[in-house]
């Protein structure tokens, strides 16, 4: 018997889509009134919340729901990826990807790129009341149960899977005002999570500012701002574009060539994330698959 496959539907096709009933919702969700309504008065204890330090970058924390909230998110997540997608969102999207993102750029032309400013913890309540309560139009009270369900610390979680797509969502209007600006003046953009890119022949320091304009007007800040000109390699979402093509940026091309020179001596947290990267650079460029496949044998010989 084969996978089921569900095909995409317009926001307005949504189950949640002007639900005005309680109890709909509850059997929606596969969860009973009285649970969600402990959930809702449980709050922030329905989450596990910790602190974790990537490597080279601050300290940040994490939220990540505990088991029967996880269950309510899963069920929304997969309500909310079977939304068709703008054209121009490459996060959380099937067949999409970061390399797609950048993929969407080659070509001899300007780039400008700026990041939404700590995109989850800036996702306040209101945004989120405000996407169900006004996008799916679901009644007051129900708007107002999804919205306590789906919040941490007035904010959307950084830890659980609807995060990214329900960020995205609760600003839905605010990417789309950047998409016509840009289709105004025949300029590309597309999204990845926080990440807006922006390319094509007419680019310049006034649109940049009507983009500017329209994230402080949703409350939310930018930073890590770039430009590159139409004759520079470019770096966008962890892919260098020269001229029409796609390259490993050398920062990761190094670390795997320093690493796999130490294949023997490393741990398996190491052959993992040795795994990681070239699995990443292969999506990128082909060649580096036989790197991932080297570093996959030596990490089942390790178990062996």
């Amino acid at each position: 018997m084969g996978l089921k496959i569900h095909k995409s539907y317009p926001i307005d096709q949504c189950a949640l889509f002007k639900l005005h009933s309680k109890r709909k919702l509850s059997t929606i969700l596969g969860t009973s009134l009285p649970k969600l309504l402990r959930l809702i008065e449980q709050g922030d204890e329905n989450y596990h919340q910790f602190e974790i330090t990537p490597t080279g970058r601050k300290p940040r924390t994490v939220q990540h729901p505990k088991d029967q909230l996880q269950r309510v998110h899963t069920r929304l997540f997969n309500l909310l990826r079977r939304v068709t997608p703008p054209a121009y969102l490459h996060s959380g999207v099937k067949g999409r990807s970061y390399v797609t993102n950048a993929k969407s750029h080659i070509g001899e032309h300007s780039v400008r790129k700026l990041d939404i400013k700590s995109f989850y913890p800036s996702t306040k309540f209101h945004h989120i009341h405000q996407f169900f309560r006004d996008t799916l139009l679901c009644s007051p009270d129900v708007a107002n149960i999804l919205t306590r369900l789906t919040t941490v610390n007035d904010h959307v979680p950084t830890g659980s899977c609807i995060s990214q797509a329900l960020a995205f969502y609760a600003h839905l209007e605010m990417f789309n005002k950047m998409y016509a600006a840009s289709s105004e003046v025949s300029i590309n953009m597309t999204v990845y999570v926080d990440d807006v890119t922006f390319s094509g022949k007419n680019l310049s320091d006034s649109f940049i500012f009507i983009i500017k304009k329209i994230i402080h007007q949703r409350g939310l800040a930018y930073h890590k701002e770039r430009s590159y000109h139409y004759n520079e390699p470019k770096l966008i979402t962890g892919v260098i574009i020269n001229k029409n093509e796609i390259k490993v940026p050398n920062k990761l091309q190094q670390a795997i060539h320093k690493e796999s020179k130490e294949l023997q001596q490393l741990t398996s947290e190491q052959l993992r994330s040795l795994t990681g990267k070239c699995n990443a650079a292969a999506q990128i460029e082909p060649k580096f698959l036989s790197s991932a496949r080297r570093v996959r044998k030596r990490a089942i010989e390790s178990i062996e």
